[in-house]
């Protein structure tokens, strides 16, 4: 996974910084809580409330069985 170092407070607020393969848990304390800052102001704008429209109380989905292997959950 490819490790990004900010240079600059302009790069941690740039909204594509964490579209980024950025490790978080190879960042600095610092660099951790402005992307769980960004991450959080994304989350509050997206979040939907009862009374908005598009709100659905206890919302359900159904995922499709993942195609392929994946190293995260190998039991070796």
């Amino acid at each position: 996974m490819l490790q990004v170092k900010l240079s600059n407070i302009s790069q941690a607020t740039d909204p594509e910084y964490l579209t980024r393969k950025v490790d978080l848990n190879k960042v600095s304390d610092y660099e951790l809580r402005l992307a769980k800052a960004q991450m959080n102001a994304a989350f509050q704008q997206n979040l939907l409330k009862p009374g908005d429209a598009g709100y659905i109380y206890d919302k359900q989905a159904d995922f499709a069985p993942v195609q392929g292997g994946n190293d995260w959950d190998d039991e070796e």
